[in-house]
């Protein structure tokens, strides 16, 4: 069943996007716990999503930036040099999509 949820959502966030378009489909910006005002549920799913599917978030993918969103934003921070801050700037966003948006579909 984790497996089948896992494919779902590798194919929502990554299959779909690719085929509608050629750039990356993760653009998340100045998404933090204390920055109600601009975080986008869509954003945060799809955050979630991807966290999830590499085993760094364990969470319900509920859209909401909360403790667990920014424990595995820091995990992933941790593991890839950057300040462990909570904050999904401009250089974790290009991160994350560098490492988890891009399929080996995208070129069909």
């Amino acid at each position: 069943m984790n497996k089948i949820i896992k494919l779902f959502i590798l194919i929502s966030i990554c299959i779909v996007p690719a085929i509608a378009k050629a750039e990356c489909p993760l653009n998340f910006k100045n998404l933090s716990i204390s920055s109600k005002t601009n975080n986008d549920k869509a954003d945060i799913i799809r955050l979630q999503s991807v966290l999830y599917i590499n085993n760094l978030y364990s969470g319900p993918i509920t859209g909401y930036y909360g403790n667990l969103t920014k424990s595995a934003i820091n995990s992933f921070k941790e593991i890839n040099g950057l300040n462990p801050n909570g904050i999904v700037d401009t250089e974790t966003s290009e991160l994350i999509c560098e490492q988890y948006a891009w399929c080996p579909f995208q070129s069909f």
